[in-house]
C-alpha cells in the first residue's frame, strides 16, 4: 500500500513541473522537486508554494523567477530577491490569511542587492560620528571637572587630542 503512495507521489512531482523535462528543470536548480498549492504570486514573479504534507519548516517555498531587473536568475538565486511582505508567511511567524490582509502594509519596493557589493552594507560614519562626540563630551567632563576642582593632569595632556 505504501509502494502505491509513493509512486503516485512520485507522478504527481513530475506531472506536477510539467513532465519529464520540466521535472528536471527544477530539480536541477533547487535540488528539491516539492508539489504543492500556489498560494501567491509576488510583483517580481516569484511563486510561493505551500504543502502540508511536509514537515514544518520545509513546507513553505518560493519558486523565484528567472528575470529579475533586467537580470537573468536562472542560476543566481539569492534570498534578498523575496520582497518584506512575503517573509513573515516564508518564515512561518504569520499564517497566510491573516498574512494576506497585512501585505498592504508594505508598499516599498525592494531591489535585489549583492550581499558583497559595495553599495550593500552602509559605512559605519553615523555611529563612528556618535562615538566620537561621546568621547569628546567625556573628555571635556573630565577638563571641567579637573578645571573646578583644582586636580592637576596625572598623563601630562597625553589623553588629549
Amino acid at each position: 500500500m505504501e509502494l502505491v503512495q509513493v509512486l503516485k507521489r512520485g507522478l504527481q512531482q513530475i506531472t506536477g513541473h510539467g513532465g519529464l523535462r520540466g521535472y528536471l528543470r527544477v530539480f536541477f536548480r533547487t535540488n528539491d522537486a516539492k508539489v504543492g498549492t500556489l498560494v501567491g504570486e509576488d510583483k517580481y514573479g516569484n511563486k510561493y508554494y505551500e504543502d502540508n504534507k511536509q514537515f514544518f519548516g520545509r513546507h513553505r517555498w518560493v519558486v523565484y523567477t528567472t528575470e529579475m531587473n533586467g537580470k537573468n536568475t536562472f542560476w543566481d538565486v539569492d534570498g534578498s530577491m523575496v520582497p518584506p511582505e512575503w517573509c513573515p508567511a516564508l518564515s512561518c511567524s504569520m499564517e497566510w490569511p491573516m498574512w494576506q490582509e497585512l501585505k498592504i502594509i508594505f508598499n516599498a519596493s525592494q531591489q535585489k542587492t549583492e550581499v558583497l557589493s559595495p553599495t550593500s552594507h552602509k559605512e559605519m560614519n553615523s555611529a563612528n560620528n556618535r562615538v566620537n562626540e561621546t568621547a569628546v563630551l567625556v573628555r571635556n567632563a573630565i577638563a571641567a571637572f579637573r578645571r573646578d576642582s583644582g586636580i592637576e593632569d596625572p598623563t601630562n595632556g597625553c589623553l588629549d587630542s
